[in-house]
């Protein structure tokens, strides 16, 4: 019998995806969803906006105060870091405000838009029992001591000397919540409609700057990668090919959003995060225990902290690898090996007109 998996973010104590077979996973329709990861490419906007001539104008009193002491007036504008409108309506007073703003801006956008950037993620095998079924390092002390206590009590045991398994698996499926990503907008339709604040109240012009500042943006043709802070390594999106929905013509396929583009990336990122002492996964007609399914149960990047970025995103310092090569031959391997013809809805690195051309014909 093939065991559950689930995938949890181990930082904020969360199912991200809960309990089902690895296959249901990976080629399920309702899978994994990257938004709470997606970093948005807010120093792209703002710059864009930047771009062009300053017109020379008189400077505000309050501008001419020492960017310092801006900076601090800015926090105090916002103490607790919430998504509200103070920064953002100081932002589009002029450019030099904006350029105040920027760093005030970026920070708010990825904990609003991305709060679960550079977590530590893991889609964790039910089979996995023990501390030494874990990847080492997964866990620390305090962590260790709250999983034994939290698994004893999960289990309804005497007390946590009592209990001795250490099941992940069984203490986030009983214990921690679902996450379900829904950061609210600055911008409503009824803003548009009958102006009752005075975000809705301002000028046309203003009104667009102010609702480009704060919605993400997340341009389809980016340089996206998949990162692993942990390891300093990546996979670039371009390598995982736009999904190929079955009944769709070419030119529909190529017009697919990121939505539902993005759900190889989810298929990569599994590949990466899977962990458990059991290579069974009920992922090949090779049968378990094959090589791949070894690679795939002992993912490179399980208990990582993970962001979605661009290249230009990605912080500096140490040299990042490129890893794609290796897990799209992973992936490959699942494609070769996938068991029903229905889920047959993924084309990795495939010439999308050879694809096409060899549906239609048959």
């Amino acid at each position: 019998m093939s065991q559950n998996w689930i995938v949890v973010d181990l930082d904020a104590h969360v199912l991200l995806e809960e309990g089902g077979t690895l296959d249901e996973h990976f080629w399920g329709n309702d899978g994994l969803d990257l938004d709470s990861f997606h970093v948005p490419c807010t120093n792209d906007r703002i710059n864009i906006m930047l771009s062009g001539r300053f017109t020379h104008q008189r400077v505000a009193p309050l501008l001419r105060l020492p960017p310092e002491l801006l900076h601090q007036i800015l926090e105090f504008l916002n103490p607790t870091e919430t998504y509200s409108p103070g920064i953002f309506l100081f932002a589009v007073t002029c450019k030099f405000a904006l350029v105040l703003a920027q760093p005030h801006i970026v920070r708010l956008q990825q904990r609003h838009f991305a709060p679960l950037a550079r977590h530590r993620l893991v889609c964790i095998g039910s089979s996995a029992r023990t501390l030494a079924n874990y990847p080492v390092g997964l866990f620390d002390q305090d962590e260790q001591r709250r999983l034994m206590t939290g698994s004893a009590l999960a289990d309804n045991s005497s007390s946590p000397g009592d209990h001795s398994d250490v099941s992940l698996y069984d203490l986030a499926t009983e214990t921690w919540k679902r996450y379900v990503p829904d950061p609210p907008s600055l911008v409503r339709p009824l803003d548009i409609l009958w102006r009752p604040s005075a975000v809705s109240r301002m000028s046309a012009p203003d009104f667009e700057r102010f609702r480009a500042l704060t919605m993400p943006h997340r341009p389809n043709d980016a340089p996206w990668v998949l990162c692993s802070h942990s390891k300093r390594e990546y996979v670039r999106a371009e390598a995982v090919s736009p999904v190929h929905p079955m009944g769709l013509g070419y030119e529909q396929v190529r017009g697919v959003d990121w939505k539902y583009r993005q759900r190889n990336l989810v298929r990569a990122l599994l590949t990466c995060i899977c962990w458990s002492p059991d290579a069974t996964t009920n992922m090949l007609d090779a049968g378990e225990g094959t090589p791949v399914n070894r690679e795939l149960t002992r993912g490179r990047w399980a208990g990582d902290r993970i962001e979605l970025t661009t290249l230009n995103g990605m912080e500096g310092g140490k040299l990042w690898i490129d890893v794609t090569d290796d897990v799209v031959k992973v992936l490959q391997s699942l494609w070769d090996g996938v068991k029903h013809d229905h889920h047959r809805d993924v084309a990795l690195e495939a010439d999308f007109d050879a694809l096409y051309a060899r549906e239609r014909d048959a």
